[in-house]
C-alpha cells in the first residue's frame, strides 16, 4: 500500500474517532439531551471534513452502543446519556502561564463545563524544547504549552511528530497569528495569547522631573537620555534584564541583524559587522551606573517588584508581564519599544499542542479548543493583562476598567512592527546558547573579539 493511501486511511480513522467520540462526550455532558436531535449529516460532515458515508457509519456506532436512534425526517435523536470515566488530562506549562493566562479559574471554568474531564498542571520554569519533546515522548504529558519560538525548535530538531496535527482554521483570531504555529499547511499549536515587547514607564516620576512621557518616536538613545535624568539615589531610570532571550535580539532585529552562514557552513561573525555594533551600544547601557543599577548580573533580582515599589522608572516588558501590576496602586503606562534603526519589537504568542501518543486526545482537543472560545478568551481578557488571540474578545477590553494601562489599546496601532526571532535566521536554542558568552561580554570580562570568536565556535 502506497504512503499516500496510508496517511489518507489513517486520517480518516481520526476524524471519524474524533468525531464520535466528541459527539459521545457532548452527550454525556449534556450538551445533546435526551429527545434532542444531533447536528445534521451535512453539518457533522462540514464540521470533520468527511463525506455524507462515513458520517453516516459514525452515527450507526452511536446506535450501537444505544445513544441515539435514527428517525425519519428527524435524523438522530439522543435517547440515553452514557455515563462517561473521569479523564485526567496532564499539562506541562511555562510556569508564568498561571499568570500570562489566569490559569487556575480557566480550568475551573472549563471543569465546571466538563464535569467529566479533570485538568493537571506541570509547571516548568524553562522553555527548552529537550524538555518538552521528552515529557512528550515518554507520554508523561497530553498536552504542553509552548510559545512559537520553542514550536520552531520542534521544526528544526524533526520533534513535529510528537504533536498532533490540528485541523480546520482559526476563526476570529488575529490574522497574523494563523501561520505562526504552522509548517507548511500543517498547524500544531493552538494560539491562545500574544504579548509584544513594550517600554513601561512611572508617570508619577516623569511627573516629578518635568519630562515628557515616552511615545512612539523614541530611540534607545531618547529613553537613556531620560533614563539618566530619572535615577536618583535609591532608584534607577532604566532597569530590565539584560539576557532576556526577548530583549537583546529585538535590538538585533532593529538593527537590520540576519545571521548568515558561509561557504563553508560556518557562522561568520565580525567585530565590524551590525551585530557587534548592537552589541556594544548594549553593553554601553547596562555597563553605566547613572542608567543601569550595576547589580543586573544577579539573575536573582526581581525588577518588576522594584518597579512596583516605585525604584525603577521604566522597565521593557511584554504585556503578559503587565499582570503583575495588577493592584499595585502605581501610576504607570506604556509606550511602544524605543528602537534604533527601525521601529520594530518582539512578539512572542503563547499556545497549546496535543501529544500525538496522548490516550485523551478528543478530552485534549476539547481543553484546547475551550482555551480559544470566546468564553474562555473573555476570562483571560478579565483575570490578567495578556492579549486574548480572539479578535473580538480583544476588542472589548476597555483600558479604563482601573486595572490596565490608558494606552493598553497600543498593541493594536503597532502589530505591523511585530518580529518574531526567527527572522534573525536562527532557532531558539541557538539563541540560548549565546547568552552564556553574552554575559561575560556584558560583564566586561572577554572583549569583542572573544565575543565573535565564542559566538562562532557556539553556532559552528
Amino acid at each position: 500500500m502506497r504512503n499516500e493511501e496510508k496517511e489518507s486511511r489513517k486520517t480518516f480513522h481520526s476524524r471519524l474517532n474524533r468525531m464520535v467520540e466528541k459527539l459521545e462526550r457532548d452527550i454525556a455532558e449534556g450538551v445533546y439531551g435526551v429527545g434532542d436531535p444531533l447536528p445534521s449529516e451535512t453539518a457533522l460532515a462540514e464540521l470533520y471534513k468527511m463525506g455524507p458515508r462515513s458520517v453516516r457509519k459514525g452515527i450507526d456506532l452511536l446506535v450501537e452502543r444505544g445513544m441515539v436512534v435514527k428517525e425519519r425526517r428527524v435524523g438522530a435523536k439522543v435517547v440515553k446519556a452514557p455515563e462517561l470515566a473521569r479523564v485526567t488530562l496532564v499539562i506541562a506549562c511555562y510556569a508564568t502561564v498561571v499568570h500570562d493566562f489566569a490559569l487556575e479559574p480557566l480550568i475551573a471554568d472549563f471543569q465546571a463545563q466538563h464535569p467529566s474531564i479533570s485538568v493537571k498542571t506541570i509547571l516548568v520554569n524553562t522553555d527548552h524544547y529537550y524538555m518538552f519533546s521528552q515529557m512528550l515522548d515518554s507520554g508523561v504529558i497530553d498536552a504542553v504549552t509552548l510559545n512559537q519560538d520553542t514550536f520552531q525548535d520542534f521544526a528544526v530538531q524533526d520533534k513535529l511528530s510528537l504533536l498532533e496535527p490540528l485541523e480546520g482554521n482559526l476563526p476570529g483570531v488575529y490574522r497574523f497569528l494563523a501561520n505562526v504555529f504552522s509548517v507548511g499547511e500543517r498547524r500544531y499549536v493552538q494560539p491562545v495569547t500574544f504579548s509584544p515587547l513594550i517600554l513601561c514607564y512611572n508617570k508619577a516620576h516623569f511627573r516629578e522631573k518635568g519630562l515628557l512621557e515616552p511615545d512612539s518616536t523614541w530611540t534607545w538613545g531618547d529613553m537613556i537620555k531620560n533614563a539618566r535624568l530619572l535615577t536618583g539615589s535609591d532608584s534607577y531610570g532604566l532597569y530590565f534584564d539584560p539576557l532576556s532571550i526577548n530583549i537583546w535580539p529585538a535590538l538585533l532585529l532593529q538593527n537590520g541583524v540576519k545571521f548568515e552562514r558561509s561557504a563553508n557552513g560556518r557562522f561568520e561573525i565580525s567585530p565590524d559587522g551590525k551585530f557587534m555594533e548592537c552589541m556594544r551600544f548594549y553593553r554601553e547601557i547596562v555597563a553605566d551606573p547613572s542608567v543601569f543599577p550595576p547589580s543586573w548580573n544577579d539573575r536573582e533580582i526581581d525588577f518588576i517588584q522594584r518597579f512596583r515599589e516605585g525604584r525603577i522608572s521604566m522597565t521593557v516588558i511584554g504585556y503578559s508581564t503587565l499582570t503583575r501590576l495588577k493592584g499595585s496602586g502605581i501610576d504607570y503606562d506604556i509606550s511602544p519599544m524605543p528602537f534604533i534603526h527601525h521601529p520594530l519589537t518582539n512578539a512572542i504568542s503563547i499556545g497549546v499542542g496535543v501529544n500525538g501518543q496522548s490516550r485523551h486526545k478528543e478530552a485534549a482537543r476539547t481543553f484546547m479548543e475551550y482555551l480559544r472560545s470566546p468564553r474562555a478568551q473573555r476570562l483571560i481578557g478579565s483575570r490578567s493583562l495578556s492579549i486574548p488571540v480572539h479578535k473580538e474578545v480583544a476588542d472589548e477590553i476597555r483600558p479604563d476598567d482601573g486595572e490596565r494601562p490608558s494606552r493598553y489599546n497600543l498593541f493594536k496601532e503597532i502589530m505591523p512592527s511585530f518580529r518574531v526571532q526567527q527572522d534573525l535566521n536562527l532557532a531558539n536554542w541557538q539563541l540560548r546558547k549565546m547568552s552564556g558568552p553574552l554575559q561575560l561580554y556584558l560583564s566586561g570580562q572577554i572583549d569583542d573579539i572573544a565575543l565573535c570568536e565564542r559566538l562562532e565556535r557556539t553556532l559552528s
